[in-house]
């Protein structure tokens, strides 16, 4: 008979209420490998009423631009005690800082994953020029929905929306495509494409058998790699990053 893998009448182990008693070398450690977890931060935006009412305000009155968020939960370690907290803001920082805004993000550039969705587009360009070109430097792995990818067009080739060229990005390691699910015609689904979407963002790898898909994403793998080359050939010293195309999920959802 197979011996048991739970002790009789001990509760499984959910808590351990003996970590402050830890020598304080270990609880950095911890603290240390927890505020190193890669997390999705997805750049999003709440737009002015004056947005909305564009058009009849009075001409020397500029609609405001619109105001970057970001839904990704803050590192949980920010909020467990002190000591968490010190190590965590070794770690991560309040970026992204807008005219007249503080910065309110937390991101920390060597793990985290900056993620423009499909949505972003129309105001990607406020993001851009509120960016520095340290911050830009700083940034290792970018995400996008393939859909805002544009290449091979002249004079906006290797950009987000014709906004965020790729070439600003001297220091990027990865580059990640998202793609979202694709109905019969095998065109990804545009319903709710300008809007807002809930949940919370994970890529994944898309399955060997997925064959399909996999055909559709090797042309689009090879335009990525001549835009690339084409970068690199007009600036030598930058660093032409790792790309990988990932499938779209929300809450475990794919969309």
């Amino acid at each position: 008979m197979a011996e048991s893998s739970k002790v009789d009448g001990v509760p499984p182990l959910t808590q351990f209420t003996l970590f402050p008693n830890l020598p304080k070398e270990l609880r950095i450690r911890v603290w240390q490998l927890a505020a190193r977890e890669p997390r999705v931060v997805e750049i999003c935006w709440v737009r002015e009423a004056q947005d909305r009412f564009r058009g009849i305000w009075d001409e020397f009155t500029p609609p405001n631009p619109p105001v970057f968020y970001s839904p990704t939960p803050i590192p949980f370690v920010l909020h467990i005690n002190r000591e968490s907290r010190g190590i965590a803001l070794e770690n991560y920082a309040l970026s992204f800082p807008q005219e007249s805004r503080p910065a309110q993000i937390y991101y920390s550039p060597s793990v985290d994953i900056l993620y423009f969705p499909g949505w972003s587009s129309i105001h990607i360009c406020p993001f851009k020029e509120a960016t520095t070109p340290e911050a830009k430097d700083s940034i290792r792995r970018i995400a996008i929905d393939n859909l805002i990818w544009i290449t091979g067009w002249e004079n906006r080739q290797g950009s987000i929306e014709n906004g965020i060229k790729i070439a600003g990005f001297g220091n990027l390691e990865e580059f990640l495509l998202v793609t979202r699910e694709r109905h019969d015609t095998g065109r990804p689904f545009r319903r709710e494409f300008m809007n807002s979407q809930k949940g919370l963002p994970k890529f994944e790898e898309y399955a060997d058998d997925d064959r399909n898909v996999r055909f559709d994403l090797e042309g689009e793998m090879k335009d990525c790699i001549a835009e690339f080359e084409r970068i690199k050939v007009l600036d030598s010293a930058w660093k032409m990053p790792e790309i990988r195309y990932l499938r779209l999920k929300r809450d475990g959802v794919i969309v």
